[in-house]
């Protein structure tokens, strides 16, 4: 073989271009990490959620991972079976 066919010779513009990549989505997560969801965080209608939950004694983030509202249904409808 030549010095100019190995096979690391041949490999190495595609692992640059594998490093690259694996920056480029390292920095996509990091900038909607760190500036698109705080951006969102501080819009007033979301704000104005996050403190109507926060007020029903809802930990907000984790609405996506229970069923909170329903619940909460559960929960009026036993006070209202409880005030019978």
């Amino acid at each position: 073989m030549t010095e100019g066919s190995s096979p690391t010779k041949r490999l190495q513009p595609q692992r640059r271009r594998g490093i690259v990549a694996l920056g480029l989505c390292v920095l996509g997560i990091v900038a909607i990490w760190g500036w698109v969801l705080p951006a969102i965080g501080s819009l007033a209608s979301v704000r104005a959620a996050v403190q109507r939950t926060e007020g029903q004694g809802i930990n907000a983030g984790a609405i996506f991972y229970t069923d909170v509202f329903y619940s909460l249904e559960l929960r009026r409808a036993n006070q209202l079976v409880d005030r019978r």
